[in-house]
């Protein structure tokens, strides 16, 4: 199955396309975060670009995270979901993976 793609447009009007690499919420804030296609002169294919979802669920709007404070917040949380998704060990390892600590055993890709 093919990503969807989402065009985006930079504030030079410049249209980038991203595909949506995940979503999650802090403290009853949801955020989602995008991946550009291919990397432009401001980004790279290997960047994840963060915006937070305001609005009710009829009309939601998403708005870039540019302050510095939240961004930290969000990218942590961001690494911390990544790193539970790469984890393929048992739930009793001690793998460094949801906590653990990190043992020999491990079988994630983020060792």
């Amino acid at each position: 199955m093919a990503e969807e793609v989402f065009t985006f447009e930079d504030e030079n009007g410049k249209k980038i396309d991203f595909t949506h690499v995940a979503s999650f919420d802090i403290d009853n804030v949801w955020y989602a975060g995008f991946a550009p296609v291919e990397s432009t002169d401001d980004i790279s294919d290997d960047e994840v670009v963060f915006f937070r979802v305001e609005g009710d669920d009829d009309e939601q709007e998403l708005v870039a995270v540019v302050d510095e404070k939240e961004l930290d917040k969000v990218w942590t949380e961001f690494q911390k979901l990544a790193n539970e998704e790469n984890c393929h060990c048992d739930e009793g390892d001690d793998c460094g993976c949801r906590g653990h600590k990190k043992s020999k055993n491990c079988k994630c890709d983020k060792k």
